[in-house]
């Protein structure tokens, strides 16, 4: 029975960090700490924190300034003790077997990543489940893991049974100055590592829309998002080299045009010289990774005129074009 760290980063969830941390003590498996890490919240989170840590011999609570979820879980993994590390976000809950089962997935002597489903809450109700079935996967097959489950799509921190081990000796952390799929880069990171990839099937970890759902509509600065493209297109290499598949450069290519995009967002907005210069400087690697649309979609038709212009290098019609689509879009939601 190893002993499993539990980091839960909290700020400012009153509303349902109870609910998330009754969910722990209630798990059939016993051998586990909880770091409670509250970042600074306002509320009375750091307040119920201290609650159950007065009460429970199982949970330490930890207090500090602000500094953002990847600053809270790497505080965590600084403290944490167990041989086996979990993640859980504090207004998200956990059914009753959620360790045991992730636990009963470990290979003796061997050192891999576990992997479970989530179920999506909305409003206090299921909407969607994610189950990936079961599956072993050696170090020879975790292609597999990219293609048939496409984990690149399900980078999140949770749901998922780390070993401390890779994370002490790798000296593996959460990227502060990243703030969007930082969590995926923490476990591509892991994964080049790795001795195999365990699919558990079933779901017991309930996440919580309601709260988490506007996340990856914010968008930050272009030196930010940016380094997401690149230290994603480095790691990648390392896994696969020269043989990525398809769903994997896809996915950089999104990084990259987020980050683009943030040059014309008003709160990210950059002139017009400064554009131009970092257009220019994409080299060819990077146009790789842009892919062509083909869908009778309009949506999808708008990106697939703006990646066929950024891939053929007409850098002044892309330009031109991404500013007036961004001005369309904030001149109606004016309206």
């Amino acid at each position: 029975m190893p002993k499993i760290s539990i980091i839960v980063p909290v700020y400012n969830v009153e509303k349902y960090l109870r609910k998330c941390i009754e969910s722990i003590l209630a798990q059939t498996y016993t051998n586990f700490e909880v770091l409670l890490i509250n970042d600074g919240s306002q509320d009375n989170s750091g307040i119920i924190c201290d609650e159950y840590a007065k009460k429970e011999q199982r949970i330490k609570a930890y207090h500090k300034k602000n500094g953002g979820v990847s600053s809270a879980r790497n505080f965590g993994l600084n403290n944490a003790v167990g041989e086996w590390i979990l993640f859980i976000d504090s207004d998200d809950w956990v059914n009753n077997d959620y360790i045991k089962e992730l636990i009963n997935a470990i290979v003796d002597e061997k050192i891999g990543l576990i992997i479970q489903g989530i179920s999506y809450i909305e409003r206090g109700r299921i909407t969607k489940t994610i189950d990936f079935g079961n599956l072993f996967l050696s170090r020879m097959d975790i292609l597999r893991a990219f293609i048939e489950k496409q984990i690149v799509r399900y980078g999140f921190p949770f749901s998922k049974l780390y070993s401390r081990s890779i994370i002490e000796n790798y000296k593996l952390r959460f990227d502060e100055s990243i703030h969007y799929s930082e969590d995926l880069l923490f476990m591509l990171s892991y994964i080049l590592y790795t001795e195999y990839i365990c699919f558990v099937s079933g779901s017991n970890y309930n996440y919580n829309r309601d709260i988490n759902l506007s996340s990856s509509h914010k968008y930050y600065s272009y030196e930010s998002e940016y380094s997401l493209y690149t230290s994603y297109r480095g790691i990648i290499h390392n896994i696969f080299m020269n043989n990525v598949p398809e769903n994997v450069v896809a996915a950089g290519g999104s990084f990259l045009s987020r980050a683009l995009g943030t040059m014309y967002r008003p709160d990210t907005y950059k002139k017009r010289e400064s554009r131009m210069n970092i257009l220019k400087q994409l080299t060819e690697d990077d146009l790789m990774w842009i892919r062509p649309y083909k869908s009778n979609n309009i949506l999808f038709a708008v990106f697939a005129i703006s990646n066929y212009l950024l891939r053929h290098r007409l850098l002044r019609l892309f330009d031109i074009y991404v500013m007036c689509l961004y001005y369309i879009r904030y001149q109606v939601k004016k309206q």
